[in-house]
């Protein structure tokens, strides 16, 4: 939570229903989350870890001990966004031919 670690994940998995993550994690006890708070996996870098970051919501009520934080956003795969630039990039090069320029691309249908 703001670039500081505040608790540790205990335990990750796949629920077999939903097929979605479902990730225990332990915080500090003095830290108390607003109940709309969300959590997102979130990527350390290009080389580095992932990390589960915390942003606190604003609601009045907290988080219970043991509580369930059902606000959460998907992560966006660094790697993958540039496997897609480098792909795109690689394409355009590769269908222009040489002394000729590249057109930039219009908004909208043409007129």
């Amino acid at each position: 939570m703001a670039g500081v670690k505040v608790g540790t994940i205990a335990d990750a998995r796949i629920d077999q229903q939903s097929y979605l993550a479902v990730v225990t994690l332990t915080v500090q006890d003095r830290l108390q989350l607003p109940k709309d708070s969300s959590a997102e996996v979130t990527s350390d870098g290009l080389l580095g870890g992932k990390f589960l970051s915390l942003t606190p919501g604003g609601d009045s009520m907290m988080l219970e001990p043991g509580g369930t934080i059902t606000i959460t956003q998907s992560s966006v795969s660094l790697e993958q966004l540039l496997g897609k630039f480098i792909f795109s990039v690689t394409t355009m090069v590769n269908t222009v031919k040489p002394g000729e320029a590249v057109k930039p691309a219009t908004q909208g249908a043409p007129k």
